[in-house]
Parts: structure tokens; C-alpha cells; sequence
């Protein structure tokens, strides 16, 4: 990748094409789709049977760690869904990019000197090599480390050494035009899609469908919008599907799992029973928990009335009355979370940013953690989090809040490690011979009935029913419907 000086590989003596056609071609329009991958007789076997089991709320435990069906994921959940690739304040000035990856798929999301963001395979068309290797920069071109093929940050090849000797005047010079990966984005967060056409949602706007209710509340409640830290990563040996089952507003664990947390006044004041409190919902392919009483102590949902009270003021006129009404009563809880297919997780809380000394002290903080499970084998992801805030919070409020989320939900953080070891464990378990007979039986709430408390499905806590909604999305994707 270049780093935007003109000099640096002079010595490369990089040539540009022929004008003429250089000026007729602004701009790559190269795109190149994965091939349907076939499915075995046992593995379809699997999933047919999944199918049957999820309608009476049972989860097969071969699903958590099968090496079959990871492979298949590559294609019928990964290159058909949208999946997040970067939030537009990541890349924020013309020439600005970072890498990220559709499960083994490098790719490249750069913001074009015309402002526009654009996204290509880090993938040099012509030898293969990756283009970039810094996760993150600014460039005016990018250029193969290679043989030094150099493309504008439009994906356009614009020259390489011995331009004239290498290609010559007649060649077609389109095959060496970066491969574009398709995006579009809601409210700065940008997703891409590796088969559109095969895509059974042919759009964002149809994929998130009434999630967006949600998504404005999360991600732009102000008008203003959010801003993504740079993320942290690190790998876990655990199946990734088991932390998007977590996230898909499991508060039933909260009690045990964190049990510790909450011994080392670490947690908020909030009681055992307190955690149980709330609904889970189901709406397009999200899923959104506001769950946990609020401290009578704190102000308005997730404490944003103490901390950030022009948040609430800005809220109230930017967002619909309905959406504003859904936060400051349904959503006037101490925790939001929840995830969105494939892999996104999600947290909007009120988190300790120190030890709580005293009872009555506001040791609690608003804050959000975005994070990514993106797989690396079966028994193993690569885990990515990000710190967001509002845009428009004020420098002391941002620092605290992002204490906030360091000491709970970052890498060695108390919640976290909880977290892992529980998705490691079913993972270790799930690889067994065994694991091809089991059956996870997934039915706390089975018999309660739905309720309606905003767009979307919903059921109080606790509750699998979420849980077994997105089991149920995942295996359509599975078995291409």
C-alpha cells in the first residue's frame, strides 16, 4: 500500500497506461461471485434434522463444533448474508482505509478521494498477493508490493513498471481491475455481501428490516451519530455461533455466570432477581434485550440521564415519538443487548467504570461495545470489539465510558473471561462422538406466550426464545432457503 508520497517508488519507475484509456475508465466495475458449494448427504442429514428439532426448541450439539458444517457456513451463511465490515467513522478522510474480512475472505474498505466508500478484495489480480497488510492507513494509491501494480482508490488500475512493455497498447486491461465487494450501509455501519445474487435478502434495508427501529435508538439517537474506536482482537477456541447465541439477549446467566463480578462489588447494585427482569425481541434479523431493572438511584435509560442528560434532550427531538417512547419506558432498564446475524454482537449498559465503595455512589456508567465472532475453524474465532460513543458526548464522559467497557467487555475483562470460558467449555464438549446424538434442550419460556412492546416479537424473560430464532435463521441460510 502506498503511503500517498509521489517519491517513494520512483525507483520503481511505475508507468502509467495509455491516457486515452485511462481517462474512459474511472472507476472498477469488476465483480466476481463465489460458486454455490454443494452440500453431502450427511451433512444435509444434519441439517434437516436441526430444522425439525429448533420447532420444539432443541439445539443438536453437533452444530457447535463440526468441521463439515464450518466449511459450509463459508458459502450459505457468509457470502449470502450482509455482514459488517467497518463504520464509516473508522475511515473518515479521502485516502483512509482498514482491512477487515468476511470469514476467510480478505478485503479492503477504503474511502475514495471522490468521499465515496468503496470496498475490494485485498487481492492483486494479478498474482494473487494481498494488496495491503497494515491493518489500518491513508493512501493516495494502492499498490501491489509484488510486481508493483498501482490502482487508484477507486480499484481502477493506473499503471504499473513498463506499462507499454508488460501489457501493450491492445491489452484488456479490465482483468487486472480490483474485485469490488458490494456494501451498502445504515446509520455509518457498513456491511458488505460476497454473492448478491444468491443473497435471500437482496438488500440491507430487507435484511435489518424492523431491527432499524432499533438500530437508530443504538447507533444514532442523537442525529449525530456514533464513533467506532479501533477494535481490539484477539482469538478464543470456541465455536463463534455460541457468542451470538449468548448475545442474542441470554440474561439468564447473568446471576451465575458473573457471579463473581458481583462479589467484588464489581457489578451494579442491581439484585439477582433484578437480572431477570425484562423481554427478548426478535425483529428482522436482530435480536434486543432490555433487561435489568435501573438502579433507583440512576436517571433514564442505561443512566444516560445523570451522565449525558443532553443525550435524553437531543433523543426526544431527533428520534420518532415512538422510538423515543419504546426507550424511556420498555428500554428504561439498566442493560440493551442483543446481536444481528450472522455474527454482531451488541451492548448499550450502564457499566462500572470503578469499584462501587458506597451503596448510593454512581460507580456506573452508560457505554456500548460492538463486537464481531469472526470463525476460524470449529473450535475456533477471532474475536473483535470496538468501543462506540455518541458523536456529540462530551471528552470527560467519553473517557469514563470507556473505562466502563475496558473493565467489563474488552480483552481479559471480568465479564469477558466469564463469557469465554462457557462458550470454550460447550465448544470442548460439542467435539466429541457424542456430539452427533446430543441435543441441547433450549426450552426455558417454551411455554409462554409472545408479546408486543415494539416492532418485532417478544417475550419476557428468561426466555430461549431469541436463541431459537436465530438458530432457525441460521439454518435457512444453511439449506439455502
Amino acid at each position: 500500500m502506498s503511503s500517498g508520497n509521489p517519491d517513494r517508488y520512483k525507483a520503481q519507475s511505475t508507468e502509467p497506461l495509455i491516457p486515452e484509456f485511462y481517462e474512459t475508465r474511472r472507476e472498477s466495475a469488476r465483480i466476481v461471485e463465489p460458486d454455490e458449494v454443494p452440500v453431502s448427504d450427511r451433512a444435509r442429514k444434519i441439517l434437516e434434522n436441526a430444522e425439525k428439532q429448533l420447532e420444539d426448541w432443541y439445539i443438536p450439539l453437533v452444530l457447535l463444533n463440526d468441521p463439515e458444517i464450518h466449511e459450509l457456513e463459508k458459502y450459505w451463511v457468509f457470502a449470502r448474508s450482509w455482514n459488517f465490515l467497518a463504520h464509516e467513522s473508522e475511515i473518515p478522510n479521502p485516502g483512509d482505509y482498514v482491512v477487515r474480512y468476511i470469514e476467510n475472505n480478505p478485503i479492503v474498505v477504503i474511502r475514495g478521494e471522490d468521499n465515496k466508500i468503496r470496498a475490494f478484495y485485498n487481492i492483486c489480480p494479478h498474482k494473487g498477493r494481498e494488496f495491503v497488510k497494515a491493518e489500518m492507513g491513508n493512501t493516495a494509491y494502492i499498490r501491489c508490493p509484488y510486481h508493483a501494480f498501482t490502482y487508484n482508490t477507486r480499484g481502477k488500475l493506473v499503471g504499473c513498471p513498463l506499462a507499454k512493455e508488460a501489457l501493450g497498447p491492445y491489452f484488456d486491461y479490465e482483468d487486472f481491475d480490483m474485485v469490488k465487494v458490494k456494501i451498502e450501509s445504515y446509520k455509518g455501519l457498513i456491511f458488505g455481501v460476497l454473492a448478491p445474487s444468491a443473497a435471500p435478502y437482496k438488500s440491507l434495508d430487507e435484511f435489518l428490516g424492523d431491527f432499524k427501529f432499533y438500530a437508530d435508538i443504538l447507533f444514532d439517537k442523537t442525529g449525530a451519530g456514533v464513533e467506532f474506536s479501533h477494535p481490539q482482537r484477539w482469538i478464543m477456541p470456541a465455536n463463534w455461533k455460541l457468542a451470538v447465541d449468548n448475545f442474542s439477549t441470554d440474561t439468564y446467566h447473568v446471576p451465575s455466570t458473573h457471579f463473581s463480578a458481583g462479589v467484588t462489588a464489581y457489578m451494579s447494585s442491581a439484585g439477582p432477581a433484578d437480572f431477570y427482569y425484562g423481554y427478548e425481541i426478535t425483529a428482522g434479523r436482530g435480536y434486543i434485550g432490555p433487561v435489568t431493572r435501573l438502579n433507583p438511584n440512576y436517571k433514564g435509560p442505561q443512566d444516560y440521564g445523570y451522565w449525558q442528560p443532553q443525550i435524553l434532550e437531543k433523543a426526544k427531538a431527533h428520534l420518532t415519538p415512538e422510538q423515543f417512547q419504546w426507550w424511556t419506558t420498555v428500554g428504561n432498564v439498566m442493560h440493551l443487548h442483543g446481536a444481528i446475524f450472522p455474527n454482531i454482537g451488541f451492548l448499550q449498559s450502564a457499566m462500572p467504570f470503578k469499584i462501587r465503595e458506597k451503596p448510593e455512589e454512581h460507580s456506573e456508567a452508560p457505554m456500548i461495545t460492538f463486537r464481531l465472532w469472526r470463525p476460524l475453524a470449529p473450535d475456533k474465532t477471532e474475536f473483535w470489539n470496538w468501543f462506540v460513543v455518541e458523536k456529540d458526548a462530551s471528552p470527560e464522559y467519553k473517557e469514563i465510558a470507556y473505562k466502563a467497557m475496558e473493565r467489563t467487555f474488552s480483552a481479559g475483562a471480568i465479564l469477558e473471561s466469564d463469557d469465554m470460558e462457557n462458550w470454550m467449555s460447550i465448544t470442548h464438549a460439542a467435539g466429541g462422538v457424542i456430539g452427533n446424538k446430543l441435543r441441547l434442550t433450549a426450552r426455558v419460556g417454551y411455554h409462554k406466550s409472545t408479546e408486543k412492546v415494539g416492532p418485532g416479537i417478544a417475550q419476557r424473560t428468561p426466555s430461549d426464545m431469541s436463541s431459537i430464532l436465530f438458530w432457525k435463521e441460521y439454518i435457512k441460510f444453511m439449506l439455502g432457503k
